[in-house]
Order: structure tokens, then sequence, then C-alpha cells
């Protein structure tokens, strides 16, 4: 009987309530997951560093470095690679649209107020999307909205 007190005293104290470095160890591991994700956030959607800006979220915390990240903004220097990959992406899309026996000149439109003719389905004619804007396409000649209901 002796041995079942045992560990009936064991369980109760030791397994059921957590100490002080359980508690530490888990705020550190997701402390981490969250620098984690800013630097990842940083590299992907603003190609910054992911190593500096997992060190700045480490020591002002992820949402203060998430602050500056927004502040910030992309570098200058990162326009020429957002204009790289959409040209990439535009690229990948039209070779899509040919592999799938269609034809490019399907998703074309032409803008209400300049004539321009936009093809929908590659964007070519269509300005690049700015951050927070999701599905808006705008003519690049005149910087209109373009009616995406109708096509030629």
């Amino acid at each position: 009987m002796p041995i079942m007190e045992i560990i009936k005293s064991a369980m109760a104290h030791e397994f059921i309530i957590p100490t002080y470095e359980e508690y530490r160890v888990i705020f550190w591991a997701v402390y981490m997951t969250f620098c984690l994700l800013v630097g990842l956030h940083a590299r992907y959607s603003y190609y910054r560093s992911l190593s500096g800006w997992m060190i700045l979220a480490f020591f002002f915390t992820p949402l203060a470095a998430l602050v500056f990240l927004f502040v910030a903004g992309p570098p200058m220097e990162a326009k020429e690679q957002v204009e790289a990959d959409l040209a990439e992406d535009l690229a990948r899309r039209k070779k899509k649209i040919l592999e799938d026996g269609g034809e490019l000149f399907e998703a074309e439109t032409t803008c209400k107020v300049c004539g321009n003719v936009v093809n929908l389905a590659t964007r070519e004619g269509i300005k690049p999307p700015v951050f927070g804007s999701v599905g808006e396409s705008i003519c690049q000649k005149c910087s209109s909205p373009i009616d995406t209901t109708d096509g030629v």
C-alpha cells in the first residue's frame, strides 16, 4: 500500500501542476515563432531581410516590429523585383492559357475612358496591384477602373 500512496502523491504534485520552467519554455517557443512569422512576412511580402526583421522582432517584440515593417514598406530596390515577379507571373499565365487550349484574346476588353485594350487573363495593360487592393483592375494608361463583366 505505501507504493500506491507514493505514486498518487507523485502524480498529484509533479505531473498536474506545471512548474515555472515549463511556462518559460512555452513562452519562449511561442515568442520565437512570432519572431519567425514577422521575418517571413518581411521577406516574402516586403522583400526585406528575414534574419534582420527576426532579430528586430526579438528585441522590440513582434508586434512593434510589424508596425515598423508597415511604416517602412518595401525598399525602392524591390520595385525591380516586383516588376520581375509580375513579368514572370504574366509569362506563366500566358503559357497556362495556351496549354489549356485557350486563346489569349478571349479575355480582352477595352477601357471605357481611353480605349486601351487590356487582357484580363494575362493582366496586360492593367496596373500592378497595390498593397491592400485585392481584385481591382485599373487601366495602366488612364488609371480608371476597368469593367470586367464584358469581354471582346
